[in-house]
């Protein structure tokens, strides 16, 4: 069971490794497709999406933003999109893990016939499901923690 653990501890990482890299060079910045709702405070600032405006301002999820939107500022903003994207694919892809794990859990306790060693591993099995339900709860929880110390 730990072997089997492992061995997908290890392909997830390779899988995701590379997924969501940000150049946060701003000479090099190419822009990115918001995957949240943003909001922006304009004061101080007269290009991009706050041209000519005062306060706040909403800008919607699935906006293309890019070095016209406004500069550097938007490095910042596009680090978040790419953690939010990450944060939502680990989550999904542990949810996938979760609900596997429950069902062959649940089908070694049903195909026990008593045996206290199925059921233990059946036992075991769901619990495993339970951690990762835990880890894939805080990984969707990151970005926000992100959003907190930037």
């Amino acid at each position: 069971m730990k072997k089997t653990l492992i061995t997908l501890a290890l392909a997830f990482a390779i899988i995701f490794s590379g997924v969501g890299t940000v150049n946060a060079q701003v000479d090099a910045f190419e822009g990115c497709r918001l995957v949240r709702e943003v909001t922006v405070n304009c004061a101080g600032y007269d290009d991009g999406f706050c041209a000519g405006e005062d306060g706040e301002k909403t800008i919607e999820e699935g906006t293309e933003v890019d070095e016209n939107s406004g500069g550097e500022q938007w490095v910042y903003i596009c680090l978040l999109n790419t953690v939010n994207r990450v944060a939502q694919m680990i989550f999904y892809a542990m949810m996938i893990f979760v609900i596997a794990f429950v069902i062959w859990g649940g089908f070694t306790i049903l195909t026990s016939s008593g045996n206290d060693e199925k059921v233990n591993k059946g036992k075991g099995l769901i619990t495993y499901a339970i951690i990762g339900l835990i880890i894939a709860m805080f990984a969707y929880a990151v970005p926000a923690l992100v959003r907190f110390i930037l």
